[in-house]
């Protein structure tokens, strides 16, 4: 009884932190998008590249001129999609990842996920 108690309570934990970790990641991904905006303004194009602190790989950051606003270990990814909307995918040290279409900041899929294995 107690052990089976003990279960819920650490599931509701770890659910927990984890949607914790998805809106913490989510408003960080959004507050790429003014700077995103002001690039596309003076460039015609998004930018591409990666922020990774843990990699030190900062090309996005320097590009846009954005930082994140909390210190995390998640990779940013920003991608163009056509010529009027990019991707940003986050990813955790322990392979959690977040995909959204900006500037409409809807959730992103893989096809490939919704298509039967056949086609």
């Amino acid at each position: 009884m107690v052990l089976s108690l003990f279960f819920l309570v650490y599931q509701d934990y770890v659910e927990a932190k984890s949607a914790s970790w998805q809106q913490v990641t989510y408003r960080v991904m959004d507050s790429m998008l003014p700077f995103q905006e002001r690039f596309h303004k003076e460039h015609e194009r998004y930018a591409v590249g990666t922020f990774d602190r843990a990699q030190s790989e900062l090309g996005l950051a320097n590009m846009i001129d954005w930082r994140p606003s909390v210190t995390d270990s998640n990779r940013y990814v920003a991608d163009v999609i056509g010529t009027n909307a990019f991707k940003v995918t986050a990813t955790s040290r322990d392979g959690r990842s977040l995909c959204r279409l900006y500037p409409s900041k809807r959730p992103c899929f893989e096809l490939g996920e919704y298509l039967p294995i056949g086609l």
